[in-house]
């Protein structure tokens, strides 16, 4: 089964300390037609979707609300296997959200109330310097044990359609491909050639 194999192999990336293991890059296009890639950390790879968390204030959510088809590329050197999932992102339900949003690390929980409470996701700020003093101040003034998730911290599920697997192999043989498009609620897999 492809997802168990996703998850092996994701597994394997991060026995072997892969920098990769924990993130995927998540594509999308904007309003005007232009692509845009950004590295996220990948949360869930369930049977037929993968979880994110982003912010409702960040242009990718924008770009998502706008069209919601993407796709996330997953890509682990230390073993020389790429994944390109494509699907349609939507959000997931506040009380997974509130559910989860625990989860995520102090600093990107802290970053959300930053969003909601002094700029936007990518806005431009006056300065690195300026940015960080302002977020240790906000830091230092909430109880990291009170947070709870602001209403602009969502979850994403992307539900796949299609998934390509790449294994570049390091012999004389040629690169193994694969396809795997669900269908009649089940993934159907069809050699590429690579």
């Amino acid at each position: 089964m492809i997802i168990e194999q996703i998850r092996e192999d994701r597994a394997r990336a991060l026995e072997a300390n892969d920098p990769t293991g924990q993130v995927c890059y998540l594509a999308t296009v904007d309003a005007d037609g232009s692509p845009s890639v950004r590295t996220l950390v990948l949360r869930e790879v369930s049977e037929r979707s993968v979880r994110l968390f982003i912010n409702a204030s960040s242009p990718k959510w924008r770009a998502l609300s706008a069209n919601s088809a993407c796709q996330i590329l997953l890509w682990y050197p230390s073993i020389q296997i790429q994944y390109r999932l494509s699907g349609a992102a939507a959000m997931a339900s506040r009380a997974d959200i509130e559910n989860n949003w625990h989860r995520r690390p102090l600093r990107a929980k802290l970053l959300d109330y930053f969003y909601a409470a002094r700029a936007a996701q990518s806005e431009p700020y006056h300065s690195s310097k300026d940015f960080d003093q302002a977020f240790e101040s906000m830091a230092a003034a909430l109880d990291p044990e009170s947070l709870t998730p602001p209403i602009e911290a969502i979850a994403v599920d992307i539900a796949l359609h299609q998934i390509e697997r790449l294994d570049l192999t390091q012999n004389e043989t040629p690169h193994r491909r694969a396809r795997f498009r669900w269908i009649d609620e089940a993934w159907a897999e069809d050699f590429l050639v690579p």
